[in-house]
């Protein structure tokens, strides 16, 4: 064989393995834009549902004030197509469940349409009985006691239920404003925020105005969605 030849044959060896290297960086490419590409576009997707569902659920609502409006003996044939999530009726309330890991509200959040909530991680709920306040959530149920009158902030707090370990502790809690006992006890007034009784919230508090006879503020008492714990708050000082 010539050195001709010789060179002939190498050139084509590596032209071939150029060949095989190119094929595995292309294969390699589109193996990475294919990894990036379809969570990105499995989010889209998932914000259209939503965008399509809630622009349905709107209409629906707007429907449904027409025949309210019109009064007794109205009636409407409405299509409702929903193709994502779950739909269910549940006390009254159209509810539309759908899981996606894309970020169309923010986590925790809540907004409102009219008569139409969107929410995102919620689960707090707030319900007022006539002598105390429940708050609520997949963690935690806190019982609260309604005041209006002399009292001490140590009896605000009547119980703790942690629902992971069906432990429930007795409250006797102790707030005060630098240690001095005087500023637990005095005049209280509860609310509770919002008012009346709610669910679906992305967190719920009982606002104690205190005005004992060294100083007067609010204490508020926090139930967050998916807390394990209660956040308090001194604020309003005067």
């Amino acid at each position: 064989m010539t050195p001709q030849q010789t060179r002939k044959i190498r050139r084509k060896a590596q032209v071939w393995v150029s060949a095989v290297l190119y094929i595995l960086v292309v294969s390699v490419a589109i193996a990475l834009v294919l990894s990036a590409g379809l969570p990105l576009l499995d989010q889209m997707k998932d914000k259209t549902a939503y965008t399509r569902t809630r622009d349905t659920l709107l209409t629906l609502d707007k429907h449904i004030e027409d025949i309210t409006a019109e009064g007794e003996g109205s009636q409407r044939v409405v299509a409702v197509e929903i193709k994502n999530g779950e739909l269910d009726i549940e006390n009254g309330k159209i509810v539309w469940e759908f899981e996606t890991d894309a970020q169309i509200i923010e986590p925790r959040s809540r907004i409102e349409y009219g008569n139409l909530v969107v929410s995102s991680n919620i689960d707090v709920s707030a319900t007022t009985y006539p002598s105390y306040y429940i708050l609520e959530n997949s963690h935690l149920s806190v019982n609260i006691s309604k005041m209006n009158g002399t009292n001490s902030t140590s009896n605000l707090i009547s119980s703790i239920t942690f629902k992971d370990s069906n432990v429930t502790i007795p409250g006797n809690f102790s707030f005060t404003i630098g240690d001095d006992p005087n500023t637990g006890t005095g005049t209280i007034i509860t609310r509770l925020v919002p008012e009346g009784n709610n669910s679906n919230l992305a967190y719920a508090s009982v606002v104690a105005s205190v005005n004992s006879s060294v100083i007067a503020y609010d204490l508020e008492l926090t139930l967050e969605s998916q807390a394990d714990f209660i956040t308090t708050r001194i604020k309003n000082i005067y």
